[in-house]
């Protein structure tokens, strides 16, 4: 069985290479594969198979992928984006011939391997959050593709993800108020006035996403506000002062945070330890990975969106996913530190 995987795996390298250095549609044309589609349907049976503890790269091919062919990808992507955004529109393609997409399929591809072979959890729940994380997003990518009017129906305003976000939110900032409580019954005060403004800050954001209820009981917006409100709604995030830059940035952060903080925080000394618990768990990394790619995109890189093909582009711009992904982080993130902190003994902060 995982002879035929990894024989799999090399195929799905080929089909993009392939494209990558002829042209996009090149395997659909003379193989009749369409390699993106093939990247994710590899991608998918991946990651279920890690979702089961099964290893089944072999080790040479672990190191090379992940110490070598992942680095030298993502470099090379890297300059491409640079090079087209300082240059012109398909700059890399004409004068290289390198189809940039495909290339960052290509390393898509690699970076994933890297991902799925890189951590060893010991808990179940935090091995399935890990690796399914990114299977809903390869989820949501085919309900694009099969149909996209379902897909539009479930990331617009006040539907499936929206609320999905206001739940999970509302339970984040429930949790975090647990956590307050236990820290406060512990004398941690530095944690537990942590733990209360979080849980304020998660009430508030769960009724800024639904617009305080504005479309559940049909209010109607002001008109003053709705002359300095991006999307004409009674609610903050979306005034137009924050949309601009701030609240892009604010989602950069957060999400390089949720990715660094805990591994910088390992590395340092003991006595720094103790603020570990001010850091999302490993598992939540794509989560946080998600949300600030989502932005690093939109605010550097916004030309890219102009270069994708139509098929990807509304999937690509759908920012609801990304801050699904984020308000579930919240919630697990709140929940865990409650479940593990309950009836343990008071931090020291000494």
């Amino acid at each position: 069985m995982f002879f035929i995987f990894n024989l799999f795996t090399l195929f799905t390298f080929f089909l993009l290479i392939v494209d990558t250095f002829t042209y996009q549609g090149f395997a659909h044309k003379h193989l009749y594969i369409d390699s993106g589609v093939f990247l994710l349907s590899y991608l998918s049976l991946a990651l279920i198979l890690a979702t089961n503890n099964l290893r089944f790269y072999p080790p040479f091919f672990k190191k090379i992928n992940n110490k070598i062919l992942f680095p030298f990808l993502s470099l090379i992507y890297l300059i491409a984006i640079i090079l087209e955004k300082t240059t012109y529109p398909n700059f890399v393609f004409t004068n290289f011939h390198i189809h940039r997409q495909m290339l960052f399929c290509l390393t898509a591809l690699s970076g994933m391997i890297f991902y799925i072979t890189y951590p060893h959890f010991k808990k179940t729940k935090n091995r399935i959050i890990y690796f399914l994380s990114p299977l809903l997003l390869i989820a949501m990518y085919f309900a694009h593709i099969i149909s996209p009017g379902f897909f539009y129906l479930i990331t617009k305003e006040d539907h499936l993800l929206e609320y999905t976000q206001f739940l999970f939110y509302f339970l984040a900032g429930l949790y975090s108020f647990k956590n307050y409580q236990v820290f406060k019954k512990n004398k941690t005060k530095p944690h537990s006035y942590l733990f209360l403004f979080l849980s304020i800050s998660l009430f508030f954001i769960a009724f800024e996403e639904i617009s305080w209820g504005q479309r559940i009981i049909g209010l109607e917006t002001p008109e003053k506000i709705k002359t300095v409100n991006y999307q004409q709604e009674i609610n903050i995030h979306n005034l137009d002062v924050l949309q601009q830059s701030l609240l892009h940035h604010i989602y950069i952060f957060i999400g390089i945070y949720g990715i660094i903080s805990g591994i910088i925080l390992r590395r340092l000394p003991k006595k720094y330890h103790q603020f570990l618990i001010f850091t999302p768990q490993f598992s939540l990394i794509f989560c946080f990975f998600a949300i600030s790619a989502m932005y690093i995109n939109m605010v550097y890189f916004e030309f890219l969106y102009r270069l994708t093909q139509g098929i990807y582009t509304n999937f690509i711009l759908s920012q609801e996913i990304a801050e699904t992904y984020l308000a579930f982080a919240f919630f697990v993130y709140a929940q865990s530190t409650y479940n593990g902190q309950k009836g343990s003994k008071p931090i020291t902060t000494g």
